[in-house]
């Protein structure tokens, strides 16, 4: 998603998705948000030199100090992180439903059950019930659930590692405060994670 960020006086004072081209008096200065930190912009910034920055930071007077304030940009990314990993784990998921999500793991215990030959008869009535409406036979929909339970603990897993990762990079980089180095460096994992996301979706949709 595109975002743009009308700048007055250095500072960012108001965000839109929607292309401002012609949409606004022509005075008003509209500049394109860069992707790396489109989950981090947001009113007070400062745009210098055609770039974006942090705000800056105020002393106990009050008064702004030439320094970026660091903590509004970890604030500003851990929750971009948290965001992310949270939209990550529905799609993985595909559902936001944590009833359904817990269900997993009984159905995934029936099926290890009825594969070590040690089920029920709750477990292989339930089991035929749903390979029934699947159009399927027992064996094939345990295959299925067995599959889709190790692709989903693969996925949840590496959402939980990158996020851990996300948010060891900010603490360094704040701690170092170097703004820019937090910003590209969260660009970086954000794009890797994305990609390797979209192949564990494939697994778990195949």
């Amino acid at each position: 998603m595109s975002i743009w960020a009308r700048i007055q006086s250095g500072t960012v004072v108001e965000l839109t998705s929607h292309d401002p081209d012609g949409r606004y008096h022509p005075d008003l200065a509209w500049v394109a948000v860069p992707a790396e930190w489109e989950q981090l912009v947001a009113p007070r910034c400062r745009y210098v030199s055609g770039a974006f920055r942090p705000p800056l930071a105020h002393g106990a007077d009050g008064q702004p100090l030439e320094t970026d304030d660091m903590g509004w940009l970890a604030a500003q990314a851990i929750q971009g992180v948290r965001s992310f990993a949270a939209e990550a784990r529905i799609r993985a998921a595909g559902t936001s439903d944590p009833v359904e999500i817990a269900s997993w793991a009984a159905k995934e215990a029936m099926a290890k059950r009825h594969q070590a030959a040690a089920s029920t008869a709750d477990d292989d009535a339930a089991l035929q019930a749903e390979a029934d409406l699947r159009s399927s036979t027992v064996p094939d929909l345990v295959d299925l659930i067995l599959v889709k339970a190790a692709a989903y603990k693969l996925a949840a897993g590496k959402i939980q590692g990158w996020q851990r990762q996300a948010e060891t990079l900010i603490a360094t980089e704040v701690a170092a405060s170097n703004p820019s180095a937090l910003v590209l460096g969260l660009a970086t994992l954000k794009a890797q994670a994305t990609a390797e996301l979209e192949t564990l979706l494939q697994q778990l949709q195949s």
